[in-house]
C-alpha cells in the first residue's frame, strides 16, 4: 500500500488562524502519480490474493485519466494485461505514456465508449472489470491513507474535505481518520472542473448512489472563490496545485470561516512538490 507523505499548509493565502491548521498529502509523488493509486494497488493485490486473477490475467477499465495512469503501473509491476477505454479528448502524451507500459488504449467517443466497453467485454470474457465507479466498496483501500493522516495531526481531525468525482477516496479516507465531519466541495452550476463534479447536477446514471446524504456539508464554490496562485507553501516546500485543489481550498475557507481550533486534512488527488 503507498505510504503518503503528510504535509501542513502554511500558505498566507488561507488566512488561517484562531489555532487552525490545515493538512495534505503529496499523492502526485506516488509510483502512479496520483492517490488512485491506493485504490489500485490495494484492489490488485485484493484480487491476486482471492485467486481472481494469476498472472497474464487481463483488466479493464473505463478512465479518463488518473485510474487509467495507476492501473498502467501496477498491472505491469504484477505481470497482468491492462486494457483501458479512454475519451478521444485525453492528451496524447497520456496514451502514449499508457502504451509505454505495455496498456492496449482504446480512444472512444463519450457517446459511445460504455457501450464499446460493454461490447468488449462480452468479446473478452475473462477479463476483470475494475469498475471503480460502482463498487463502492473500493473506497476501503483509502483507509490507510486516512489512518496516516490522523496519526499526523495527533489528534481529532475536525473535517475531511475534498472534491468528489465517484466519492470513493473522499469517503475511504474520511473513515479511516475517523474525521468529525466529511465536507464535499462541488462547482457550482455553470463552473466546469475537471475530474469533479456537482453530485446534484451531474450524475452516472441508475447505479450511481452517492448522493448529499453521504456528507455533513456540501460546499457549492463559484470561479470567484477559487485561488489564483498555482503553488502553494507548505512545511515541505512549494507545492503545485491544479484546478481541483483550489476547488478543495475554497471549500476549506468557507469550511473555517468563524471557527477555531480546528485540525483540517484537505484531499487533493495528485499534489506534488516543485
Amino acid at each position: 500500500m503507498p505510504r503518503s507523505r503528510i504535509v501542513e499548509i502554511v500558505a498566507p493565502e488561507l488566512n488561517l488562524r484562531d489555532g487552525n491548521r490545515v493538512f495534505t498529502s503529496l499523492e502526485g509523488e506516488n509510483p502512479g502519480g496520483s492517490m488512485k493509486d491506493h485504490m489500485v494497488e490495494g484492489e490488485i493485490s485484493y484480487l491476486f490474493e482471492s485467486g481472481r486473477v494469476v498472472k497474464g490475467s487481463i483488466i479493464s477499465e473505463v478512465s479518463a485519466g488518473s485510474t487509467a495512469v495507476s492501473l498502467a503501473h501496477y498491472c505491469k509491476e504484477r505481470g497482468l494485461r491492462c486494457t483501458l477505454f479512454v475519451p478521444k479528448t485525453v492528451m496524447p502524451s497520456l496514451v502514449e505514456s499508457l502504451t509505454s507500459q505495455g496498456a492496449e488504449v482504446f480512444q472512444e467517443d463519450m457517446s459511445n465508449i460504455y457501450p464499446n466497453y460493454e461490447k468488449f467485454l462480452l468479446d473478452q470474457p475473462g477479463s476483470v472489470r475494475f469498475d471503480q465507479l460502482f463498487d463502492f466498496q473500493k473506497r476501503r483501500h483509502y483507509h490507510f491513507l486516512g489512518q496516516q493522516a490522523a496519526a499526523h495531526i495527533g489528534g481529532p481531525v475536525s473535517a475531511l474535505i475534498g472534491a468528489v468525482g465517484t466519492g470513493h477516496s473522499l469517503l475511504g479516507t474520511a473513515e479511516g481518520a475517523k474525521a468529525q465531519w466529511v465536507v464535499s466541495t462541488e462547482p457550482q452550476a455553470g463552473l466546469a472542473v475537471s475530474g469533479v463534479r456537482n453530485i446534484e447536477l451531474n450524475r452516472y446514471g441508475e447505479r450511481d448512489e452517492l448522493g448529499p446524504q453521504d456528507f455533513n456539508q456540501r460546499v457549492l464554490v463559484s470561479k470567484e472563490q477559487m485561488l489564483v496562485a498555482d503553488v502553494i507553501k507548505t512545511d515541505a516546500g512549494m507545492v503545485s496545485v491544479g484546478s481541483s485543489f483550489k476547488l478543495v481550498l475554497a471549500g476549506v475557507q468557507h469550511f473555517l470561516h468563524g471557527k477555531s481550533q480546528q485540525n483540517i486534512f484537505a484531499l487533493g488527488a495528485s499534489l506534488k512538490r516543485v
